[in-house]
């Protein structure tokens, strides 16, 4: 039977106080992690249409996914001071048994689900950070994180460190690992927030392929609400995981002014592998956004000119050459 209201208003006198800190970031664990789409926009065809749609699709996924089995594990078992890990593949296993287990597959195939979805992302990110610039600079991590495999073009070095790096992870507990996890992600949203912020007013005409609608006012509408939780989350979190992260961003933010603080005076720290990109990938990332003024130097543009007019020489030498072939099929 269904309880009745003053029945759903009596559990709160067998719950005891929630963990609020713990709480908010198992929320957030849940229900973020959506920025992280943009390390893998490059292999995504027709990103307009499949980024939004997946979205909203994976959203209506996760609310069924969690609101159904904890409704109908509240309604079966309404005692919540019991609960534990593991309660509701218990109460499944309880109401049938083939429920039971098929709760225990979608448990492990959800989770290796999700640690695939992260793999693919943060490797890419990782894998970005290892390779030089466009200028052959040093690239901010190792340049071993910037390899490929040249079979299947996957970053297996990157995946490797994130492999290995995960399972030294799975010793702490699901608490501490929630709170430090949601904790950096939420320290990286403040980022992205302040740099949208920053953009849209610096740069308000900028062509962007996904734009925040009604400008400034549709950014801040949307950016507040995310702000309130963001930082409502971190001052319920364990004063320890505030340690971590100080200490952990703290040093990647200094390794960044840094390096910028070096290069803004004319020394490029030379890389091993230097990785140019050719005129024309340059051209196809210029023709999406207007960086050229911004971040492509006239030493660089200067290399793409001759480059091109070696191009052209070269293309001249193979016509005079062979006069049989046509002048279309030498360019």
């Amino acid at each position: 039977t269904w309880p009745t209201p003053l029945a759903w208003y009596a559990l709160k006198e067998v719950v005891t106080p929630p963990n609020w800190g713990l709480f908010l970031n198992t929320v957030l664990f849940n229900y973020t992690g959506w920025d992280s789409l943009g390390s893998v926009a490059g292999e995504v065809t027709d990103g307009k249409r499949a980024f939004p749609l997946g979205i909203v699709g994976a959203l209506l996924l996760i609310t069924l996914t969690y609101a159904l089995p904890v409704l109908n594990g509240v309604l079966t078992y309404p005692d919540l001071s019991q609960w534990q890990p593991g309660t509701l593949q218990a109460i499944a296993a309880n109401m049938a048994p083939w429920l039971g287990y098929w709760m225990l597959v979608a448990s492990l195939s959800g989770s290796f689900a999700l640690f695939l979805g992260t793999t693919t992302a943060y490797t890419r990110s990782l894998w970005s950070m290892g390779r030089p610039d466009v200028l052959g600079c040093q690239a901010y991590l190792p340049q071993q994180l910037g390899k490929l495999w040249r079979r299947y073009n996957t970053p297996w070095v990157a995946i490797l460190v994130y492999a290995l790096s995960t399972t030294f992870l799975m010793s702490f507990s699901f608490g501490i690992l929630v709170q430090m996890d949601v904790f950096m992600k939420n320290v990286t949203l403040l980022y992205e927030i302040a740099a949208l912020i920053y953009f849209k007013y610096r740069q308000p005409d900028r062509p962007r392929p996904f734009a925040v609608p009604f400008k400034i006012i549709g950014v801040w509408v949307m950016m507040i609400p995310k702000m309130f939780i963001v930082v409502t989350a971190m001052l319920f979190t364990d004063w320890r995981v505030w340690i971590v992260a100080v200490v952990f961003y703290g040093s990647i933010t200094s390794a960044y002014f840094i390096r910028d603080f070096i290069q803004a005076r004319g020394i490029c720290l030379p890389s091993e592998q230097v990785i140019l990109a050719t005129p024309q990938e340059i051209e196809s990332v210029l023709e999406h956004a207007d960086l050229a003024a911004e971040f492509i130097t006239d030493d660089f543009l200067a290399f793409r000119d001759d480059s091109d007019s070696d191009s052209d020489s070269d293309s001249d030498s193979e016509s005079d050459s062979d006069s049989d072939s046509e002048s279309g099929d030498d360019v």
